[in-house]
């Protein structure tokens, strides 16, 4: 007398949803069957950065600019935070399924040879102050409005910001 015997098969994966579904087989014969694939659980990092405009790694992989909304695979994600004469963001974080992870920081200063700026002590109110007019004068900038532009960039170079100084060279 054969018995039947009951199964589970199961696809699993980090991150995801697993699938399975459960069978039964009679003693001596095989059978074939087919789980679907995981499904992915979602949730949200939202990524800011003092200045902005900072670039955005997730994994290693380039995903935008601060500020920054995006969705993710739940689970640990290693971040990377870069702007061009700032010294470079490395950090991980904890997404969970429907939920949102909030990274804000502040980026510091390099020198030319990309260490820590010691000649100035720039204070948190002139990163900010000076990435608003920044970020005013590279849209007179973009608009070809040279003059009002060279004047906002001017004022966030005296502040201490590199993008301001280096956007300011294109305009003379």
């Amino acid at each position: 007398m054969s018995s039947l015997s009951q199964h589970k098969l199961e696809a699993k994966k980090a991150g995801h949803q697993s699938q399975s579904i459960l069978f039964r087989v009679q003693d001596g014969e095989t059978s074939s069957h087919t789980v679907g694939a995981p499904v992915p659980l979602f949730g949200t990092i939202a990524i800011e950065s003092t200045p902005s405009d900072a670039t955005v790694k997730i994994d290693g992989k380039e995903v935008g600019i601060t500020p920054l909304i995006t969705q993710v695979v739940s689970g640990n994600h290693s971040i990377e935070i870069s702007l061009n004469g700032y010294q470079a963001l490395s950090l991980s974080a904890q997404v969970e399924h429907n939920k949102t992870t909030s990274i804000n920081r502040s980026l510091n200063i390099t020198t030319a040879d990309g260490t820590k700026s010691k000649i100035k002590n720039i204070s948190t109110e002139d990163i900010i102050e000076a990435n608003a007019i920044y970020s005013t004068g590279k849209l007179y900038y973009n608009e070809k409005e040279y003059s009002s532009a060279t004047e906002l960039l001017e004022q966030a170079a005296e502040l201490g910001d590199p993008r301001a100084q280096n956007l300011l060279g294109t305009c003379y």
